[in-house]
């Protein structure tokens, strides 16, 4: 399987990020990493071109993709005009948009008030937090079970870190069974995970967890958990030591291809269908039927072999 690995390093003050790019030929997949963390992965097509946008440290940059003269070509680039200088004249329209919202709902107060009210409300602190936010690490402190005002949904308290002070915050979990919260992107939520965490410098109050931007800590967690379930899916009379060297490549393959979606088949190849109807036995089984799959299945399997004769 030939495939493109490119690199590059952005140093913001003190601190450096890591930029990579794979590039999988078969398939003319592209994956896209933040400091080791998946922010993309998209098929570019036949003609062999893609642009990517990202935030590093609130900056814009772009990665394009382009064959040329029968190559591959690789670029990162910052975008200048969408970069801190321009925040200015974002922020006038966004508040020039704000404006015109506020005006429109007030127009229709008499009848859909409620409503939309609730709906703007989630809006503007999506907005803002999406455009003038800051990220940070944050813990998971505490997951309560559903009650009666959750509509069946866990409540996850976080914990963050703003200029030497600890901030808290909470967030539904999008599903929850047998005693386990599951997150936006099919993963189980437990105290002591790792989650960017978006919030506002000056309402540090106003603030959302991002369980899809897991800590490299948090995703080399998920990789193990994959492998784990992988591991307890081997038949007893089959178990052998190199199924560990098999699992865990599996688990790193899956997320490399697939993403946080593909360690989420992993995970949930043993879970009912009418538990959770996004992954489950059934879909894990498809999924393991991709050509791709089946593919490192064979090379997992053959790595095993090979590191445990």
């Amino acid at each position: 399987m030939r495939f493109k690995v490119e690199n590059w390093t952005i140093i913001k003050g003190e601190q450096e990020h890591s930029v990579q790019l794979l590039h999988t030929y078969s398939n003319n997949r592209v994956g896209i990493f933040l400091n080791d963390t998946m922010l993309y992965r998209q098929d570019i097509g036949p003609n062999g071109s893609g642009q990517f946008q990202l935030l590093v440290d609130g900056e814009p940059y772009r990665i394009s993709v382009a064959m040329i003269d029968g190559r591959y070509r690789y670029e990162l680039e910052i975008l200048d005009d969408q970069s801190k200088s321009a925040k200015v004249r974002r922020k006038k329209e966004l508040q020039t948009g704000i404006l015109f919202i506020a005006t429109l709902f007030f127009a229709l107060a008499i009848a859909v008030i409620p409503t939309m009210l609730k709906q703007y409300k989630i809006y503007k602190r999506k907005m803002e937090l999406a455009r003038y936010g800051e990220t940070a690490p944050g813990t998971v402190i505490a997951v309560l079970s559903p009650d009666s005002e959750s509509e069946g949904k866990a409540i996850i308290k976080y914990r963050f870190a703003d200029r030497g002070d600890q901030v808290e915050g909470e967030i539904a979990s999008a599903h929850y069974f047998d005693g386990m919260a599951i997150s936006s992107v099919g993963m189980p939520i437990s105290v002591g995970d790792e989650f960017g965490v978006r919030y506002l410098l000056e309402k540090t109050e106003i603030s959302d967890m991002h369980f899809d931007f897991p800590t490299p800590a948090q995703m080399l967690k998920y990789r193990n958990l994959a492998a784990k379930k992988c591991w307890d899916g081997i038949p007893l009379e089959l178990m052998n030591p190199r199924y560990k060297v098999y699992c865990g490549c599996l688990s790193f393959y899956a997320y490399q291809q697939y993403g946080i979606e593909g360690l989420a088949e992993l995970v949930h190849q043993q879970t009912d269908r009418d538990l959770y109807g996004r992954y489950n036995t059934e879909t894990y089984l498809r999924f393991m039927k991709k050509a791709d799959m089946r593919e490192a299945e064979e090379q997992c399997m053959e790595m095993a072999a090979e590191g445990n004769k």
